[in-house]
């Protein structure tokens, strides 16, 4: 809804239709280059009917880049455009209509547009046309004609078509553009979807491979799914460094680092591309009812899984996901999934991994393991059909779920959807005693987390035959009774390690000291700093970024012995490709210099040397950025304090 507090009467403000009406694009865009940006220049016509039952007298349009020059024009008449804001901070434009446009009745807003992005010699360009915009995203068609510079490969969202010079597509969330300097483009065919990658010379052969794995992942999912949502699929490259990859716009995906191939193993790429490929289907034929982009998240996790385990891949990368969100929750940090964007600013862990992706992935697990795999499946096919352009939020795929299984599922829905709540049972007693003959198996199983799941538990007996049960969600103590021919050998719990489960219960002392240090402000910290230092020694923290983020903190204090211990904590804890493996033993070269201890200042230097390879990490308060440049200096001349 857009703010519109300065208009009389109800019936002359902006509204939107509950189900917004589809809307044909039809644009012809120009790109011009000179050396500092390009130029998009455009025309455009959005045709569309009101379906809802009620007159419009308003549209609202997307402004492109938030900047853009406009010319409008309704039914070939100009209207003038008054700028506005919706609650979600977009730039709009406000369309008064001279007559209100009744329902059945078709329009024509015709404008033309004109935006610049600098001139890089990789332009990705999202909501670079102007868009009507009805408070939440759909699906549209699109015919867009790109006259593009000299020199650059074309990506697009669309299928070329040769007959009308136009690139085609339907039912498309958003139609993007990609534009690679002195690149070309490698071309396939999944049947009868049009698959290209777009690479420079130095990624072309890891472009190849994500062609050949896009042309095998796209039949497989047509064949699981039963349809693949577009008529084309482009890949193009993103950054330098090998980091994943992300959904650009609809049909068009960014696969990072393709020019240093050599950095990640081949299952990487194929990993990599199957991912972004599941996105299609999740996020851009399904679309997203905010805050529930983690259930998008994991469902096209769970997607990418089924194609990895069909072709036979290792799926240890799967069980890494558990491995993530299960350590983070025993360390006691934030695990609830729906956060605010404030609330999750104030995080000082990589929650869009940890949670976002591995803990959406377990949930998925978890769902699986109690409803089985083909209740899923069918599930996930109910939602792809049901909530094709339309957006789903986490009671949407509840209520699927529920009338796939017939089951109350709010008590799963609840704990994994709105609580932090770790899933822990333990195996607190079992025996074995031999009763006529037959041994009979009494094994105890207590619950010590939040979390109430059915737990599958594993009898395993000396004769190598094994028997399972279940525990009841609703005991806190399950005893499970198994008969077998030969004496208990031994018990799992989760057996084939589908459920989260940890191993501890974080105290509520320890996850009330991490989120007391996340919460840290960089600057001004220091009447808090060196209480939660002292606790956080006591309490042997594990986590490397909150010993990173302590360390700022009592730097900024003035407190520099603590700092170094601090950054030494962080550095002994800091993962390889997180930046504090290199960026803390940096802090603590800085710190020794200043207390005037040179030869060890040296030696923490040149092991951040060792790790930074081509990263760089930037700390605006104090106008740093340390890289290897910066780290070089520092090797010639000592840290001058920054505070």
């Amino acid at each position: 809804m857009l703010n519109m507090s300065s208009l009389s009467s109800s019936d002359a403000v902006f509204w939107a239709p509950k189900i917004p009406p589809k809307v044909r694009y039809e644009i012809e865009c120009r790109i011009a280059r000179n050396p500092q940006q390009l130029r998009v220049e455009g025309a455009e016509v959005a045709r569309f009917r009101n379906d809802s039952g009620n007159p419009l007298r308003r549209l609202a349009v997307t402004s492109p880049g938030g900047s853009a020059s406009l010319d409008a024009r309704l039914d070939g008449r100009p209207v003038p455009l008054q700028p506005g804001i919706t609650d979600d901070g977009q730039s709009v434009f406000l369309v008064n209509l001279k007559e209100p446009l009744e329902p059945g009745r078709d329009a024509a807003f015709e404008v033309e547009f004109r935006l610049d992005v600098p001139a890089e010699e990789k332009a990705a360009l999202v909501g670079w046309h102007p868009r009507l915009c009805w408070g939440r995203e759909a699906h549209d068609d699109f015919v867009v004609k790109v006259d593009a510079p000299a020199g650059y490969a074309l990506g697009t969202s669309g299928r070329f078509g040769p007959e009308t010079g136009a690139h085609h597509g339907s039912d498309l969330r958003a139609f993007g553009l990609f534009l690679g300097r002195d690149m070309e483009a490698l071309e396939g065919e999944a049947g009868d979807v049009h698959v290209r990658a777009i690479c420079t010379s130095a990624g072309e052969q890891c472009a190849r491979l994500l062609l050949d794995t896009a042309v095998d992942v796209v039949t497989f999912y047509r064949d699981h799914f039963g349809f693949y949502p577009h008529s084309t699929l482009t890949i193009v490259p993103g950054m330098d460094r090998p980091a994943g990859g992300y959904p650009l716009a609809s049909a068009l995906v960014v696969v990072h680092g393709q020019e240093r191939m050599a950095e990640r193993p081949e299952e990487h790429w194929r990993w990599i591309t199957a991912h972004e490929i599941g996105h299609e289907y999740w996020g851009e034929h399904v679309l997203v009812r905010p805050p529930a982009w983690w259930l998008l998240i994991g469902l096209g996790i769970h997607t990418d899984r089924q194609f990895w385990r069909a072709r036979g891949y290792s799926l240890e990368r799967y069980a890494q996901r558990l491995e993530g969100y299960v350590a983070t929750a025993e360390a006691g940090l934030e695990t609830r999934l729906e956060l605010s964007p404030e609330e999750q600013s104030k995080l000082q862990f990589d929650y869009n991994s940890r949670i976002g992706h591995d803990k959406s992935y377990s949930v998925m697990n978890a769902l699986e393991c109690i409803i089985g795999d083909e209740a899923l499946r069918e599930i996930t096919r109910r939602c792809l059909a049901e909530f094709a352009g339309l957006p789903m939020g986490r009671q949407d795929f509840q209520s699927v779920c529920e009338r796939e299984t017939g089951r109350d599922l709010t008590w799963f829905f609840h704990q994994w959807g709105e609580t932090d709540g770790v899933l822990c049972y333990r195996c607190a007693d079992s025996s074995c005693e031999e009763r006529e003959g037959r041994c009979i198996s009494t094994v105890t199983v207590e619950r010590e987390g939040q979390v109430r799941m059915p737990v599958p538990v594993e009898a395993a007996f000396e004769d190598g035959t094994t028997q399972r049960g279940w525990t009841d969600r609703l005991l806190d103590t399950n005893v499970l009774e198994f008969e077998s021919a030969a004496p208990l050998a031994a018990v799992k719990l989760d057996p084939d390690h589908r459920l989260p489960m940890a191993s501890r219960v974080p105290e509520a002392a320890d996850k009330l000291l991490l989120r007391q240090i996340s919460e840290l402000p960089w600057r001004g910290s220091a009447q808090d700093a060196p209480a939660l230092f002292r606790r956080a020694l006591e309490r042997s923290m594990q986590e490397a970024n909150l010993w990173g983020k302590l360390g700022m903190a009592l730097f900024d204090g003035g407190y520099c012995e603590e700092a170094l211990r601090a950054f030494g904590k962080c550095a002994d804890l800091a993962k390889a490709d997180s930046h504090w493996s290199f960026s803390a033993p940096a802090w603590r070269g800085h710190l020794l210099d200043l207390l005037g201890r040179r030869e060890e200042a040296l030696a923490a230097y040149r092991l951040a040397v060792e790790r930074v390879g081509e990263r760089y990490v930037r700390h605006d308060q104090y106008g740093l950025r340390v890289d290897r440049a910066w780290l070089e200096e520092r090797l010639q001349q000592p840290f001058r304090d920054a505070r």
